[in-house]
């Protein structure tokens, strides 16, 4: 299973599930759930940020909470 952090720029991806319980209770309250839709926009020059583009949201996340999120990529 793959990592939102191990994708590359401009490639689709859907969320399967999130590894913390906290991320993924901070993330379902904005409407990201399992099975949603994301594209990764682009990532600062350290890799450090994640720029993701959800269906009704642009969101900016760490590396370490990407590394938390498990996805199937190329829809």
């Amino acid at each position: 299973m793959q990592t939102l952090d191990q994708m590359k720029i401009g490639y689709s991806a859907r969320i399967v599930s999130f590894k913390e319980p906290l991320l993924a209770s901070r993330l379902m309250a904005m409407g990201i759930i399992p099975g949603t839709e994301l594209v990764v926009l682009r990532k600062s020059l350290m890799n450090s940020t994640y720029f993701i583009q959800f269906p009704r949201l642009a969101l900016a996340l760490r590396k370490d909470e990407a590394a938390q999120i498990l996805i199937e990529s190329e829809i």
